[in-house]
């Protein structure tokens, strides 16, 4: 049986959905421990400031490449940019701390 497209967006919707909340809790999750262990300096919170844009460039860029389809369409490419947006966001943190880390050695 198959499915209708509308289903078929909301399903994918959904799963970009999910992902952007695990990456932006993955990246809350290290901002909080850097904090609790007194390794957050200004420097690196204007930074994970700065570069929550990601997520936000990503459901823009997203939405804009998809000008003029259905808005369904529009919806699951917009998730889909943030989500990009969120997992580089994590990635480029994890490998900015990794970095730094290994530099003091």
């Amino acid at each position: 049986m198959a499915s209708s497209p509308r289903s078929a967006t909301a399903t994918a919707s959904a799963g970009w959905i999910f992902l952007t909340v695990v990456s932006l809790g993955g990246y809350a999750l290290l901002a909080w421990s850097l904090w609790r262990l007194e390794w957050l300096t200004t420097g690196l919170t204007a930074a994970g400031v700065a570069a929550l844009a990601l997520p936000v460039a990503g459901a823009l860029l997203g939405r804009a490449i998809t000008t003029g389809r259905p808005h369904p369409g529009r919806a699951a490419a917009a998730w889909a940019g943030a989500a990009a947006g969120a997992a580089c966001l994590l990635l480029g943190s994890l490998a900015a701390l990794w970095s730094a880390m290994v530099g003091s050695l």
